[in-house]
């Protein structure tokens, strides 16, 4: 029987990810991948393909199959959700019949309430796996992803057996680079200081990564909103690295100098922004905790202000 993986959102992760499974599988017959996408990039990568701009050069794959509604395709084996973590729960509502016992549902989400969340909402799903990926990838257009930097590294955690095995091992043939990690919590959370303070800087002053590190002021204030979410980290027993915000703020350097974060490019285009995960939900977490925010709150302000 063949096995179907099918990626669920074909943005700048979907698309990264999903041009490795394409590329890797379009040549053995055992395996089909799926795109799972509406709109413009539906029709671009059913006619075009899906097209991937990296250092070296731009290509092109076709997926097995594309598709826009769960009836087109049936059950799966392993659904990677790389939408937005806004669109989590509405979009597994949407595709939730392609699910089956044994399916592993990998989520990509930039938050670290993910396998709650479907837990709490989605009773019959079975093998969950939490993941977090480090990549600088977006849409350059629809169908069109262009990676900017980043190794691509995917940490992932969850149930350890037969299932989720075998879905790491599809991705690591592929060629994506995957790690299992047996505390994806602390995984998920070593990330989070990094990704929710450098997406609303980047979004609250417009710019870049090398300009957060050429303005000591902006530098400073990206450090001490680390330092709030590693205080929160702390509360939640999440157990990180003495030296976490250094490491934090020193990834900054990993990523070519204009580099901009998705939050960053959805905030300034007025779509839906993770907003409610990556910034609220410090600020309202830590209350839980009686910590306070007074960075967190003063970039709100200013995104407030600046969207009026």
């Amino acid at each position: 029987m063949k096995r179907k993986i099918a990626v669920l959102g074909i943005g700048g992760i979907g698309g990264f990810i999903g041009f490795q499974l394409a590329k890797f599988y379009n040549s053995r017959p055992n395996t089909e991948i799926i795109f799972i996408t509406r709109g413009a990039a539906y029709d671009q990568i059913k006619n075009e393909g899906l097209m991937l701009e990296q250092a070296s050069g731009t290509s092109h794959v076709f997926p097995g199959q594309v598709i826009r509604e769960a009836s087109e395709c049936g059950t799966v084996d392993v659904l990677i959700i790389a939408s937005k973590s806004h669109s989590l729960l509405s979009a597994l509502r949407d595709y939730q019949t392609i699910i089956k016992d044994t399916t592993v549902v990998l989520t990509l989400q930039n938050m670290v309430n993910a396998s709650e969340l479907l837990q709490k909402n989605f009773k019959e799903i079975n093998h969950i796996l939490e993941g977090c990926i480090y990549v600088s990838s977006n849409i350059k257009a629809p169908g069109f992803i262009s990676h900017k930097g980043g190794p691509g590294l995917i940490y992932v955690g969850g149930k350890d057996n037969e299932y989720t095995g075998r879905a790491i091992m599809n991705l690591l043939d592929a060629g994506v680079r995957v790690e299992f990690r047996k505390d994806i919590r602390n995984a998920l959370w070593s990330k989070f200081p990094f990704v929710s303070p450098v997406s609303v800087v980047t979004a609250a002053y417009n710019i870049s990564f090398g300009e957060i590190l050429e303005d000591q002021e902006v530098k400073a204030i990206t450090r001490g909103l680390m330092e709030e979410v590693y205080r929160l980290a702390q509360k939640e027993g999440v157990l990180l690295e003495k030296n976490a915000v250094d490491q934090a703020l020193n990834k900054l350097y990993s990523f070519p100098y204009t580099t901009q974060t998705s939050f960053q490019l959805d905030y300034l285009s007025e779509r839906n922004t993770e907003q409610e995960f990556l910034l609220d939900f410090v600020i309202e977490r830590s209350r839980e905790y009686r910590l306070d925010t007074p960075l967190y709150k003063m970039v709100t302000s200013h995104l407030n202000l600046v969207k009026r």
